[in-house]
C-alpha cells in the first residue's frame, strides 16, 4: 500500500518523502525481525536486547537536549502555566524546526521505555541513573509543549506499567475508575467540558474543529476507500474538497492516528497496519507473562509505549507519516519482533514433578491394573 500510494497520489513530490520515511522505518523492523531469527545463545539474545532498549534510552536523552534548540516553541498557548520567558532562554539552532505536539509525541513514546532501563537495571547504580536522567529529561521536555494529548500518552503508558507490575497499581486503577464512571453517572457533561478544554488552542479552535477535521477525514475515507489519497495528501486535499469552515483551512493532518492512517493508504493499509500492531501487541503480551525477569520488563515496556502511542493517537497523528518522528514507532515495533523471537526460543520453567499417590488403596490399584 506505500507503493500504492506513491502511484496514485496528486501530490508526489509530498508524498514520495512520506514512503522513504516508512521504507526506512519498515527497514529497521524487519533488521530487529531477522535478527531474532539467527537462532543466537541465549546470552548473546539477552545482550542484544538490552544493548537495543539501552540505545533507545540514549535516543531520548539526545532528543530531550536536542528539543529546547529545534522545537519552534509556541509559548502563548497556557502563558499563565509557563511564562514566555522561558521559551526566550532557548535560541533556535535548526531553520526546520519542529512542532512542539510532534516532538510530544515522540517522547511519550519513549516515556515508558525509558522507565524500562530504570526496571531493568535496577542493581546498577550508573545505569538506573541514566535511566532517571532520560524519565526526568523527558518530563521537562513534555512539560514546555504544553501538549495536552501527549500528557495523557505519557500518563497512559506510565499507568500501563504500574497496572502489569504493580498489584496495588491495579486495586488503585479499578477504585479511580470506578469513582469517575460513578461521577459522569451523576454529572454526564463533565466529559464535554473536559474534551473542550483539552481541545483549545491551534489549529482546531476547539473541540467544534477538532470534530469538523474528524468528519472530513471520514468523508476522505469514504470517498477513496481502497487507496487513500497519498501519504501527506490530507491538507490539499481537505482544502480542495472539503473545506473547513471551523478549523484552519490548512490542517496538515486528521489529528487521529488511526483516520490518518486510513486516509493516506486506505482501508487495506489500515488493516495492514493493524494486523502489524496486533502482533506487536500480542509479543508484547506474551513477555509480559514470560518467567524471564528480563523479557518480561522490557515487554512491559513496549506493551505500555502502545498504549501511550494509542492514547496521544486519538487526538493526534504525530508518530505517522509526514511527521519526521514515524521510524521511531517501527524501531519499538521492531524491538517487540525481537523480544517476540527470544521468548519463543526461551526454554520453558520446569514443571512440577506429578504428586505420587500415597493411599494404600490407591497404591494397590495401581498395582492390580
Amino acid at each position: 500500500m506505500f507503493g500504492v500510494s506513491s502511484l496514485i497520489s496528486a501530490f508526489p513530490e509530498i508524498t514520495h518523502k512520506q514512503v522513504l520515511r516508512a521504507f526506512v522505518g519498515l527497514g529497521v523492523f524487519y533488521t530487529c525481525a531477522g535478527i531474532s531469527e539467527r537462532n543466537l545463545s541465549q546470552p548473546r539474545a539477552y545482550w542484544l536486547l538490552r544493548w537495543i532498549v539501552n540505545s533507545i534510552g540514549f535516543g531520548a536523552v539526545a532528543l530531550s537536549i536536542a528539543a529546547p534548540f529545534i522545537v519552534q516553541w509556541q509559548s502563548d498557548k497556557f502563558s499563565s502555566f509557563i511564562p514566555g520567558e522561558i521559551y526566550r532562554l532557548f535560541p533556535q539552532l535548526a531553520s526546520d524546526t519542529v512542532n512542539p505536539n510532534v516532538m510530544a509525541g515522540a517522547l511519550a513514546l519513549l516515556v515508558p521505555l525509558a522507565v524500562t532501563v530504570v526496571l531493568m537495571h535496577a542493581k546498577n547504580v550508573w545505569h538506573w541513573l541514566f535511566g532517571w536522567t532520560a524519565v526526568m529529561l523527558i518530563f521537562i521536555v513534555l512539560v514546555l509543549t504544553q501538549s495536552r494529548g501527549a500528557w495523557l500518552g505519557a500518563a497512559a503508558g506510565l499507568l500501563a506499567i504500574g497496572v502489569l507490575r504493580f498489584r496495588w497499581v491495579r486495586i488503585a486503577a479499578l477504585i479511580v475508575a470506578a469513582a469517575g464512571a460513578l461521577g459522569i453517572l451523576l454529572k454526564p457533561d463533565v466529559l464535554p467540558v473536559a474534551f473542550e478544554r483539552l481541545s483549545q488552542g491551534g489549529a482546531m479552535v476547539g473541540s467544534a474543529g477538532r470534530e469538523e477535521i474528524w468528519t472530513h477525514a471520514w468523508y476522505i475515507i469514504q470517498d477513496f476507500s481502497f487507496t487513500g489519497v497519498g501519504m501527506g495528501s490530507f491538507a490539499n486535499v481537505n482544502m480542495r474538497f472539503y473545506p473547513n469552515t471551523i478549523a484552519e483551512p490548512d490542517v496538515p493532518h486528521a489529528h487521529n492516528l488511526i483516520l490518518q492512517i486510513a486516509v493516506d493508504l486506505g482501508i487495506p493499509g489500515l488493516m495492514a497496519w493493524l494486523g502489524v500492531l496486533c502482533h506487536v501487541l500480542r509479543s508484547a503480551w506474551r513477555a509480559c507473562r514470560s518467567q524471564d525477569p528480563i523479557l518480561k520488563v522490557i515487554g512491559v515496556g513496549v506493551l505500555a509505549s502502545q498504549c501511550a502511542m494509542l492514547t496521544h493517537g486519538m487526538v493526534d497523528a504525530a508518530v505517522w507519516g509526514m511527521m519526521r518522528t514515524a521510524p521511531l514507532v517501527w524501531a519499538v515495533w521492531g524491538l517487540a519482533a525481537m523480544l517476540n523471537g527470544v521468548a519463543l526460543s526461551a526454554p520453558a520453567p520446569a514443571t512440577q514433578t506429578a504428586r505420587l499417590p500415597t493411599d494404600n488403596a490407591a497404591i494397590a490399584g495401581q498395582a492390580l491394573g
